[in-house]
Order: structure tokens, then C-alpha cells, then sequence
């Protein structure tokens, strides 16, 4: 570590975030991730440690939160969430939610109804007064949110908003002390709106600077415009969303794509600054400082994405404030942060020019020294996939499709132009170029890095777009925004207009479907580490594997330009980013994997590290696929909708087995029960993959109810006096949180005293309010001795109504508010002795009854209708107990913490081990409460549904274990 990284590191310290701050820096406490990058320098690095190189074999999932299940969720690639004193915040697109880091509870939801809500949502830590925000973007204006309960924060701009001038632009905002910076999103129109980076006042919402990323005439740059170019000229924008910064000398630096058209520069000769260049400017003003430009009049639709990551380094004896910034031609340049120049040293070398009417082609194009390039740049024929490579099929697609092209393709290194449409002299041949790595290198996932160290981590892709230039059909689509272009030229192939052909090739697999796969030799994709002090390349591996190749040769690597890497102090680097749904950890020193996870969905997105306050260490990361490919669908082909916020953490603080308490969500002080788990390979994958229901002790289930406290008196009275339920001896959970019981049956319903904080109440709107458990119901023989208790017992009388099968029913809320359908049967047992039914409103219905028919194993009763409450009801019984599913008609709604449902069993740890093998979410672990032995795990359904397996008697697993058998 540098003494002015120490330095900044120890001020940051004991820098106040508020009042006595002039500028605040926002720096990051170890145990926070408070933006995209988490830190300002966009390094990714979490201090924390408690995940090692030596335990994150047994990193588990500790919780998931289903992101939207009523669809639309592969919207969300990309998305990072943060943390900030342990409460996670994370956009939806339709909602902003803030969830128990813990837990993964729902806390707050901020409903969005103008514009989508991607990305990430940024923290502001206050001012004097003014306290904390939550930021996002509509696109159209900057909201501002209490991160306390998600409501509007009318005391900035007006009313919770300001207003965004000109260009939009739909991510958040990136902060630095005060200053919120955004970009534009233009179209690839060549005149069009302003790509111009802006800048606005976190406190009132007052714009305070504007960065010209097209140089107006006497600003730095203009001259690189030719012939007028720069007149209402459109792209050259900031697109990505956040910045990095050096809070040591208030700059910002911006990285700016290229300008519009992508393909076609004639109408804007010259180097076009500050186009595929990085900016810095002075944060407060916006004033230029210095620019470095890495792609000179892009022709290939390179737009510089992800912004540096800010290590110092060491070099000749000296340190250097260094940046790394990578870019999709697959270079790193790294560069005196302070002034801009290369640190090794950065070569003009001759570019290609091809013979496109009226392109203006640079003659040079600046390539580092050092390090090497990290893709493949050149392309000749040996190069081409062998069959030992992936197999004959696949092989033949390929040298069919070079065949096409006359068996070979131009190529002068990674600025490759490309020729206009004309065949191969001599031959009906087209003559086309290839470029690599085109939708290859590093994307918007950028880089992490060790601070400690200065080495640099950063994900790559092969690739290689094959084509021509041709005259603009009117009727070709030649891409996203290019609708409404006027441009003369644009890329095509042979399969039609658009820059979308690559290298690559398509086999039938033996199931009968379509793999397509690159048509170079592997890997396709690496993760490596590069050593920012020497400009040395420490390691390359290969990230992801082909699944339709045979085991011996899936090794291939894969394209993950959909993600990055995170680094921490334990030694690993997390990525996702692969299209094989794994999420894999990385020894940092060797780039050995050492943990992976396969997933529901791929993981495109950048992970976080976060200390709950439980103390222990999560790494948490969003899958959801991506919208541009298939989404995982259920049996009738619909959409599964299961994409997740998915949390993985060891089995406790320090990864052991003894000591650790856990708090379960009434409480109760349990002990950690990991050690009871099955270990992996004890269970065969039937046993796994089998329902719960041969675990069930109890022809019945508990259900439990939380309410106010202060409703205690009234609840006792109204389920024990009016409802007539028996009387149980209650249970004292904590010093202040008690727990009344009543019998129905064989079973109970349990009255939790003392609703939790990290729960989401709200049964507003009754029954049809929302998703979760919405009622109970409950049978009788006597309408006239029911009307009796209840006015005996201060409550009005239920209204009945009559049926047509001979019941009569009614729908009265007890006195926490919590629905309770009271049906007269002639031949029922008086005290609701013949159980409890329970209402559950689903989101998805069809996943919710998976889960209880498929995962519970309950058995499933034909539909009914319900008069009372005009639903369609699907049951689901257990001897005296039966749920009745329904679709939710208000799915806005969200109750998974007023009700739960309880399954006695004889052996918890085989539910916990069948619910990890199908990817249920766990709300608490595996605990056990000593000299009771009694062993829970706490489970939830598709909507955040408590169902709770509670384990207890001589017959149970901590009983067998103690005995030997």
C-alpha cells in the first residue's frame, strides 16, 4: 500500500460524512458496498476475509430474493445492488426494494410507475441536516428516496425529483461528495442529441456543470473535427453507468464512446475527440484536465465502456497514482492517473485503410507497450477449430462458412477496416474482413483490483465480426437506434444487413438441438491477472466451459463480456458473467478455481461482499439471465420467472462448527446446527430430489400468526373466547416476546407477540390485497352458539350468508387485522377440532403449487370455487390441515411476514439438504436450541412464504447422532 493511499485511508477514517464535512469523500466502511464499485476508485476490492482461500469450499447459499415473479426480471442484467449498515438496495425496473442482508427480507418497496429502474441505485450518506438518500433515474428526472422506508424524500429538488436537462439518460447517478454525474443515451443517429456528461447538486438537485464530449470551437479537442464534423454531432457519450474518481485530487474520470454512426466515419473526418477516450475533469467544475484516447475515428462500434480502476503502483522506485483502464480490443492501458501519460509507454502503430467512399481512415492507432494485448488481435487460417477441439460436425459448419467467403478473410490486427461490398477479384466470392475480438476484449464489466498489490483482475472474450461495408438498403435493419439514420454506409454479411455475423458455427446436438459455437481454436473466454507495477501478465484461466461438448473437451472458456470480476481480501476473485450459469471463485495469486456454483440463470452481472449485521461475511450476486437471450421456461413452456438475487455466506462467522448464535425472525436464540448437516455425496440424488413429505411426524400443520403486542389482551380473548379454540400453556421466546397457542385439532395456531423489523407486513387490501397468507379458515357446527361467543366476548357477530352446498360462511378480521373465514357445517366439531384451513394468494400459481405438491408433498385435492370470496381454490391437505392456493389478483402487494406455516418432522437436516438440492430459498439456517432438542430450518415458498421445519423428539436426527445410530 502506497503512503498516500494510507494517508487518504486513514483521514477517510475519521472524516465525518455530514456536518463536519465541506466536501465528503463517501468512502466506504469494510463491511459496506455503498456503490456499483464500491469504492470510489472502482477497484471492487472488499476488505473483508472471512472467505478464504481455505474455506470457500464450503460456501453455501444463505439466502435468494426472487426478483420479479410476475416476469420481466432478464431486464435486469447488470444489475449490482448495494449495501450500506447491512441493508441491501436494489432496483427491480418496476420498484426499488431494500432487503435484510441477513435474511434477505423484504423490508420497503418504492413502486416506479415513470421509467425503468436498472443497474443500481445510488447512496448519498447526508449533510449537516439533511440526511441520507437513496438516488435513482428515470431517465427523465433524479429521484430521491429515505433509504429508512423508501418514501419520496420531498426536501429535494421538487417534491423527490429534479429534473434531467437534455439528453436522458436511465441509470443512476455516480457521487462524489456532493456531485452527482451522469451521462447521455443517444441513438446512433449522425446528428441527434448531445452526448454531454452533466453534473447536479445531491442536496437541492441544481445543475452544476456540463462536459462537452464533442470539444466546441477553442476547447481542447476541436481541432480533431474536420470539415465540421462536430455540428449537432450525436454519440460520443458516456452510455456506462458510474464513473470512477481520486477523492485525493478531486477528479473524475469519464470514459466516452465513440460518435455516431458506429460503422461510418465520412461525415466526420479527423480523431474525433474525445471519442473512445477517457476524460478527467476537476469534479466540483467540470473543467478539463486531461484526456487519453484509445481508438482514433472508431469504425468499429468500440465505444469505451467500463471506467479505470485506480491502483498505485511501484515502478523504478517510485510510486505512481496509476489507473487500468481495458477497453473491447482487448488492451490495458495504464496510466499516470495524474497527468494521463502511459506508464509503459504506448506505440502509434500504422493502421489498415480500406475503400469506402469518403471514409477518412487514421493512419495510426495507439497500442501499449505493456501489458500485452489480452485477446486474440490477428487472424489467419491456422487458426481454425479442429475436431479435437469440439468435433467433426462442428468443424465442417465452420470451414463452410469460410468457404463462403472464399476460404479466408482479411485481417491487419485488431483495427481491422472493413472493404466495401465487391467479390474476390476473379472469383463470384465476396471479399470480406474479419476483426477481432469484436463483442470480444473487455466490456462494461471492467476490472477489479488489489489495492494491496496493484494487481489488476479482468475477464475477456474472444471474438471475430466478419462483413463488408454496403450502401444503406432503406429497408434493412442494421441495428439497435440506426432506425432513423441518414448515414450512406453501414456494416453487412452474407446473412443480410447489420454488423451480426461473427466467426462462428452451428451443429445439431444429439438431443436434436442447435449449439453454436466460435469457429477459432479455444479458449474462448480467460480471466487474468495483471500485475499493474510491471505491466506483466501473472496468470490467465479459463472462464467457462461448453456444455454440449463432451466432458474431456467443455474446458473451452466461454463469452462473459456480460460481467466482472470482484476481488477480496480473502485471497479470491468472484465472477459470474459466463452463459453456463456458474458462479466461481478464483485463487487471486494462482487463478486456480477453487468454489463454484451452478445457477438457476446466468449470473451476468458483478458480484458484492457485504458484512451482515450477524458479522459474518456474504457474497452476494444478481441472476437473471439477460434479456437478449432464452429465459429458463416451466413444463408449459411459459416464462419460470425464478430469475434471483442470489447470497451465499459460510456456515458460520469463521466457517467452523461451534458457538455461532443465530437469530431466528421471532427472536429466539438458536444455536448454528451446520454440523448437523448431510455432508456432500451422503444422499443419493433420489433421496434429494424426493418431496418432505416422509419426514412429516404430524398428520396435520402448525400455523403461526404474527401480530402488534399491543393487540395481546384482545387476540387471547378473540381466538380462545370467541373463535373457542383450546388454550395452550404459551411460550416466553425472548425477555419481551411471548408466543400464545391454541389447539385446532391436531395442531396449533401460534399468536407471536411482536411483529420483527425485518419483515414485511402488509394485508391491506384483505384477502385479495396481495400475495402471502391472507387468511384462515375455520368450521363449526352452530351459527347460533358462534354468534353467542362472540358477543359475549365484546366482538360484533359475523354476517353469514348462505351457500349452495348448505354451509353458511362468513369473513371477520381478528384484532391484529388478519382475515379469518368462518364456515357453519352441519357435522363439524364444535372448537374447530377438525383444523385449519389457510389461504395463500401466489404470484405465480403454477410455481407455488409446484413447490407445495412437488418440494412439501402434500396431497393435492381438485379446485373449488369459493362463493364467499369468489376465488378458485387449489387445496393442498395434510390430515387436518389444508392450504388453499389461489392467484393473487394484487400481486403489488407483499405479505411473507404476518403468517407461516410449520411442519413437525423427524429430520430437519434432510430438509434443509432436499431444499439446498432444488435451490429453495433459506430464510434461517440450520439451528438447534440445546437441552430441547429441537433442530429448525426456515424455508421459503416461491413469494417469501415462511414454511418452517421444526424437528423434536427421540426419533430425530440429534437423538440418532448422539446414540451412534
Amino acid at each position: 500500500m502506497s503512503k498516500r493511499l494510507a494517508a487518504l485511508l486513514a483521514a477517510a477514517a475519521i472524516l465525518p460524512f455530514s456536518a463536519g464535512a465541506e466536501e465528503p469523500y463517501n468512502v466506504a466502511s469494510d463491511g459496506d458496498w455503498p456503490r456499483y464499485a464500491r469504492d470510489l476508485e472502482g477497484t471492487r476490492f472488499s476488505p473483508l476475509d472471512q472467505i478464504d482461500t481455505k474455506n470457500v469450499g464450503q460456501l453455501d447459499q444463505a439466502w435468494s430474493f426472487r426478483l420479479r415473479p410476475e416476469g420481466g426480471a432478464g431486464l435486469l442484467g447488470g444489475t449490482v445492488p448495494i449495501v450500506v449498515d447491512g441493508i441491501v438496495y436494489l432496483p427491480l425496473g418496476n420498484a426499488v426494494v431494500a432487503l435484510d442482508g441477513v435474511s434477505g427480507k423484504e423490508l420497503w418497496r418504492h413502486k416506479v410507475t415513470d421509467g425503468l429502474v436498472r443497474r443500481a441505485v445510488s447512496y448519498w450518506p447526508g449533510e449537516g441536516a439533511i440526511g441520507p438518500r437513496i438516488f435513482y433515474s428515470t431517465g427523465s428526472k433524479l429521484v430521491a428516496l429515505d433509504p429508512a422506508s423508501g418514501e419520496l424524500d420531498t426536501s429535494y429538488g421538487q417534491n423527490g425529483s429534479s429534473e434531467i436537462d437534455g439528453t436522458p439518460y436511465a441509470y443512476p447517478p455516480s457521487i462524489y461528495g456532493n456531485v452527482m454525474v451522469i451521462g447521455a443515451q443517444t441513438q446512433e443517429d449522425s446528428i441527434g442529441p448531445s452526448g454531454d456528461s452533466r453534473a447536479y447538486d445531491a442536496r437541492t438537485g441544481k445543475k452544476l456543470w456540463q462536459f462537452h464530449t464533442v470539444p466546441q470551437p477553442g476547447e481542447v479537442g476541436h481541432e480533431t473535427w474536420l470539415d465540421d464534423g462536430w455540428k449537432g454531432r450525436s454519440g460520443t457519450n458516456m452510455w456506462v453507468w458510474y464513473t470512477t474518481a481520486d477523492p485525493a485530487t478531486d477528479t473524475i474520470y469519464m470514459t466516452i464512446g465513440g460518435p455516431s454512426p458506429n460503422y461510418y466515419g465520412g461525415d466526420r473526418p479527423g480523431a474525433n475527440l474525445f471519442g473512445n477516450s477517457i476524460v478527467a475533469v476537476d469534479a466540483k467544475t467540470g473543467k478539463y484536465k486531461w484526456h487519453f484516447q484509445t481508438i482514433h475515428h472508431d469504425l468499429w462500434d468500440w465505444d469505451l465502456p467500463a471506467p479505470p480502476v485506480l491502483v498505485d503502483i511501484e515502478k523504478d522506485g517510485k510510486t505512481i497514482h496509476a489507473l487500468a483502464e481495458t477497453g473491447k480490443p482487448g488492451f490495458m492501458y495504464i496510466l499516470d492517473r495524474e497527468t494521463g501519460k502511459p506508464v509503459f509507454g504506448v506505440t502509434e502503430r500504422p493502421a489498415a485503410a480500406a475503400d469506402v467512399p469518403g471514409e477518412w481512415y487514421s493512419p495510426t492507432q495507439p497500442v501499449p507497450v505493456k501489458p500485452a494485448q489480452l485477446n486474440r488481435g490477428f487472424w489467419d487460417k491456422s487458426d481454425i477449430v479442429t475436431a479435437e477441439d469440439t468435433n467433426p460436425e462442428h468443424v465442417a459448419a465452420c470451414h463452410a462458412l469460410l468457404d463462403s467467403y472464399g476460404g479466408n478473410f482479411y485481417n491487419a490486427g485488431s483495427f481491422t477496416p472493413f472493404f466495401m461490398k465487391q467479390n474476390i477479384k476473379g472469383t463470384d466470392k465476396p471479399l470480406a474482413s474479419i476483426n477481432m475480438p469484436h463483442n470480444g476484449g473487455s466490456v462494461w464489466g471492467g476490472s477489479a483490483a488489489d489495492p494491496r498489490s496493484g494487481v489488476v483482475f479482468v475477464n475477456t472474450s474472444e471474438g471475430g465480426s466478419i462483413g463488408w461495408i454496403e450502401k444503406r438498403d432503406p429497408k434493412g435493419d442494421y441495428g439497435r437506434g440506426t432506425t432513423t439514420s441518414t448515414q450512406l454506409y453501414d456494416r453487412g454479411s452474407l446473412i443480410g444487413p447489420g454488423a451480426y455475423s461473427g466467426f462462428m458455427a452451428s451443429f445439431t446436438a444429439a438431443d436434436g438441438h442447435k449449439v453454436t459455437l466460435p469457429c477459432f481454436k479455444p479458449p474462448w473466454g480467460r480471466l487474468l491477472a495483471v500485475d499493474a507495477n510491471t505491466g506483466d501478465i501473472l496468470w490467465a484461466s479459463r472462464l467457462g466451459i461448453s456444455e454440449d461438448l463432451p466432458k474431456d473437451k467443455q474446458d473451452t472458456g466461454s463469452n462473459n463480456g456480460s460481467g466482472g470480476p470482484t476481488a477480496t481480501a480473502g485471497g479470491l476473485v468472484f465472477i459470474g458473467a459466463t452463459g453456463d450459469r456458474y458462479f466461481r471463485a478464483f485463487d487471486a495469486k494462482t487463478g486456480k478455481i477453487l468454489w463454484e456454483k451452478q445457477l438457476d440463470y446466468p449470473a451476468l452481472s458483478i458480484p458484492i461482499s457485504y458484512r451482515g449485521k450477524d458479522g459474518r461475511q456474504y457474497v452476494a450476486i444478481l441472476a437473471s439471465g439477460s434479456s437478449l437471450a432464452p429465459s429458463a421456461r416451466r413444463d408449459n413452456g411459459k416464462p419460470a420467472n425464478m430469475e434471483s438475487l442470489v447470497t451465499f455466506a459460510l456456515p458460520d462467522a469463521g466457517g467452523g462448527s461451534g458457538g455461532k448464535t443465530i437469530t431466528t425472525p421471532e427472536g429466539a436464540k438458536m444455536q448454528d446446527g451446520s454440523t448437523l448437516a448431510y455432508k456432500p455425496g451422503e444422499l443419493t440424488h433420489e433421496q434429494l430430489m424426493s418431496s418432505t413429505r416422509d419426514l412429516m411426524a404430524m398428520d396435520a400443520m402448525n400455523v403461526f400468526r404474527r401480530y402488534p403486542r399491543d393487540k395481546t389482551g384482545e387476540m387471547v380473548k378473540f381466538y380462545t373466547q370467541a373463535l373457542a379454540l383450546k388454550s395452550l400453556s404459551p411460550i416466553q421466546l425472548t425477555a419481551t416476546q411471548q408466543m400464545i397457542l391454541t389447539g385446532v385439532g391436531k395442531a396449533q395456531i401460534k399468536l407471536s407477540a411482536g411483529q420483527q423489523g425485518d419483515r414485511l407486513y402488509d394485508m391491506s387490501g384483505g384477502i385479495k390485497g396481495g400475495t402471502g397468507i391472507r387468511y384462515f379458515r375455520l368450521t363449526y357446527p352452530d351459527k347460533t352458539l358462534l354468534t353467542k361467543r362472540f358477543t359475549e366476548a365484546g366482538f360484533p357477530a359475523p354476517s353469514f350468508e348462505n351457500r349452495p352446498d348448505g354451509t353458511q360462511a362468513a369473513i371477520v378480521n381478528d384484532p391484529g387485522g388478519f382475515p379469518i373465514e368462518i364456515v357453519i357445517k352441519p357435522g363439524a366439531k364444535d372448537g374447530s377440532n377438525d383444523g385449519v384451513g389457510v389461504g395463500i394468494a401466489a404470484s405465480d400459481l403454477a410455481e407455488s403449487r409446484k413447490f407445495y405438491r412437488e418440494f412439501v408433498g402434500l396431497d393435492e385435492l381438485p379446485a373449488v370455487t369459493d362463493r364467499t370470496t369468489g376465488l378458485t381454490l387449489y387445496p393442498y391437505r395434510n390430515g387436518e390441515t389444508t392450504l388453499y392456493l389461489y392467484q393473487a389478483p394484487d400481486t403489488t402487494r407483499h405479505d411473507n411476514g404476518s403468517a407461516g406455516i410449520q411442519y413437525v418432522v423427524i429430520d430437519s437436516p434432510m430438509a434443509d439438504a432436499k431444499a439446498k438440492a432444488r435451490g429453495i430459498a433459506v430464510e434461517t439456517p440450520l439451528n438447534k436450541l440445546t437441552g430441547f432438542d429441537l433442530v429448525t430450518v426456515w424455508l421459503n415458498d416461491p413469494d417469501g412464504v415462511t414454511n418452517y421445519y421444526a424437528q423434536v423428539g427421540p426419533r430425530s436426527r440429534t437423538v440418532r447422532q448422539a446414540s451412534g445410530n
